[in-house]
């Protein structure tokens, strides 16, 4: 992630970005250090948190 900072701020961006790597859900982050039981999701938590890191893709694609 550090890089991909160091890489806008070196490119002289500007703006607002998100910076994030694929889709992973809480869940699957969870699991790869502990073992996780499924849990249930109570109705007032959305289900789609993701980030739209379409800016970012395309201002690293500019820079490469």
């Amino acid at each position: 992630m550090s890089n991909l900072i160091i890489q806008l701020i070196q490119s002289d961006s500007i703006g607002m970005f998100n910076i994030g790597t694929q889709i992973k859900s809480i869940f699957k982050l969870a699991s790869e250090t502990t073992t996780v039981k499924v849990a249930f999701r109570p109705s007032e938590t959305p289900g789609n948190t993701t980030m739209n890191i379409n800016k970012l893709n395309d201002a690293l694609k500019g820079i490469n």
